[in-house]
């Protein structure tokens, strides 16, 4: 595997309950924020329906799209670990601080 791609596979996996996090967080604001009124009495071409406004922008912002879309990924690979290896990703990834090396990982 060429070793820039294991990086990024290594970032995404370390970074996968923040990015759970984030990705809630994300969501739930694009539901909670009030759409910007223009008093001008001037209507754009966009979504007249608030609720429609936030859909579409749930469903198209790419940012989120490839967030989940990674969220999705790591889940799958995690969900058909055995035990055992998925302890040691949670060794290798999500405990802090790093106590083990990765040999000391390996002969857990």
């Amino acid at each position: 595997m060429d070793r820039s791609i294991r990086r990024y596979v290594e970032h995404v996996v370390s970074d996968y309950p923040d990015t759970k996090a984030d990705v809630a967080s994300m969501e739930a604001e694009i539901v909670e924020c009030s759409l910007n009124h223009d008093d001008s009495g001037i209507r754009g071409g966009g979504v007249g329906s608030p609720t429609e406004s936030k859909a579409i922008n749930l469903m198209t912002n790419k940012y989120l799209i490839q967030l989940n879309r990674n969220l999705r990924a790591v889940a799958k690979v995690l969900d058909s670990l055995p035990a055992e290896k998925f302890l040691l990703v949670e060794l290798k990834f999500w405990s802090h601080p790093q106590l083990l090396s990765d040999e000391g990982i390996a002969q857990k």
